[in-house]
């Protein structure tokens, strides 16, 4: 799965490796507490760790939560 975001204000895409199970029988992404392996990719689609360095502690939760948001409107 991959989607576009913005990481400190830069437009990105984010692809998710993997997913570790969660609570499956959660209502929402709020309740859903997995944990994914993603990695952050430029707008052209190569992989950009220079943005992922520039992710702070509030990004990086921001990230998980519209990650979260995003593996629950497909599946």
């Amino acid at each position: 799965m991959k989607f576009t975001t913005r990481i400190c204000g830069i437009q990105c895409q984010v692809r998710i490796k993997d997913f570790s199970a969660g609570n499956h029988n959660a209502s929402s992404a709020d309740d859903f507490h997995g944990g994914f392996d993603f990695e952050v990719l430029d707008s052209r689609g190569r992989k950009a760790d220079w943005i992922e360095r520039k992710m702070g502690w509030d990004d990086e939760q921001q990230l998980m939560h519209e990650i979260e948001t995003q593996y629950f409107e497909l599946y």
